[in-house]
């Protein structure tokens, strides 16, 4: 009796102990899903692409994705996968309703195309897209795609090719692209500026050129050929417009190996550059992050630098050093792009490597960056 008893305790602890690994086994299927719905906390913010009814987008290294601004839960749209990437978006506004782009890769090098520029309707139904047609090689967050053919600008789910005037059988290659933006009146029109290495079959020569295009209107601010051999070598890194009448201002490292950059505070089709500065001092030991806005009610651009912000006062030319206030916990942060939260705001929200957006407030720049 005895001995049946000890087995069927023995039996009883068994099932027991079966049961609560089966129970602990679900336990961890559910943790783990739950914690594919959001992303990792060492993803790496790369740019921010839009804000629409109270929802910020943007893209990280592992996919794209929206906050929201009250909740802050955070909702997975597209997710990067071994076989596909997310290169970039766009997030069009037009009035009440929001149309997203969406560009991705393929590692698979062996399809026909392995880009592909996905156009949705509703930001709020993602299920069905149109594939726009390319292939496109590039594509920037404010509606710019491009190939080695034709640069286009997006519109209400079209690819609109701009005027690049081209000789039969020339190709380009698109060696810096950048984008700005100006709002005025509740309107917010993106710019973007190409610097391109044109060549054609048989010839030996290469042209270079940049243009400016407004991504509104696909209308061409500048077309100017850059005939300098010491500009043409030079990296671009940002590019600004200041004005909502057509005045832009550019950035670019020097390649002399000083790390300083210089800029020019208007770009013309005429003679290419007016009041060209080269700024000296606060370069000396921090390079530029290819990341800079443009702040209106003070009238600089402020450039983010790898341990601090660079300040260009636009009516003297001045520079100054800023590591506090509205720089305050990201003068040292890897920033890919400012963008404007909306139409007529003076509220930039940046996206940095330690997977945080932050929004800057330029309207009291004194106060310190919120982490969204």
């Amino acid at each position: 009796m005895r001995k049946s008893l000890i087995i069927l305790l023995a039996a009883v602890l068994f099932t027991l102990v079966a049961m609560a690994a089966c129970n602990i086994d679900a336990t961890i299927g559910i943790y783990s899903e739950a914690a594919q719905s959001t992303p990792s906390t060492d993803v790496v913010v790369r740019n921010f692409i839009g804000y629409f009814n109270g929802d910020y987008y943007y893209l990280a290294d592992d996919g794209l994705y929206k906050k929201n601004e009250t909740t802050k839960e955070t909702k997975t749209l597209f997710k990067s996968s071994d076989t596909e990437r997310i290169v970039n978006a766009y997030l069009e506004l037009v009035g009440n309703t929001a149309h997203l782009y969406v560009f991705k890769d393929s590692k698979d090098m062996s399809q026909s195309f392995p880009t592909t520029l996905t156009y949705y309707e509703d930001v709020n139904n993602l299920e069905n897209g149109h594939v726009i047609n390319g292939p496109y090689t590039g594509m920037l967050c404010n509606g710019f795609v491009w190939n080695d053919t034709v640069i286009c600008y997006l519109k209400e789910g079209l690819a609109n090719a701009l005027d690049i005037q081209l000789d039969t059988g020339a190709t380009f290659e698109v060696l810096a692209a950048y984008k700005s933006e100006m709002t005025y009146g509740g309107i917010k029109e993106g710019y973007g500026f190409f610097s391109i290495k044109i060549t054609t079959t048989g010839s030996t020569d290469a042209k270079y050129k940049y243009y400016v295009f407004n991504g509104c209107t696909g209308s061409k601010s500048i077309d100017y050929e850059v005939t300098d051999t010491t500009m043409q070598k030079r990296s671009y890194c940002g590019f600004q417009c200041l004005k909502s009448t057509d005045e832009f201002m550019l950035l670019y490292m020097d390649t002399s190996g000083s790390s300083n950059y210089s800029y020019a505070k208007k770009l013309t089709d005429e003679g290419g550059v007016e009041d060209y500065v080269t700024l000296t001092d606060n370069m000396k030991y921090s390079v530029s992050q290819n990341a800079s806005f443009y702040d209106p009610k003070g009238n600089r651009v402020i450039v983010k630098c790898t341990n601090y912000f660079d300040e260009i006062n636009l009516s003297d030319g001045s520079i100054t050093q800023r590591k506090q206030q509205y720089a305050a916990n990201i003068c040292t942060a890897d920033i890919s792009d400012f963008v404007r939260k909306e139409a007529g705001s003076n509220i930039f929200i940046v996206g940095t490597a330690n997977s945080f957006l932050y929004s800057i407030d330029m309207e009291n720049p004194d106060n310190n960056p919120v982490q969204l």
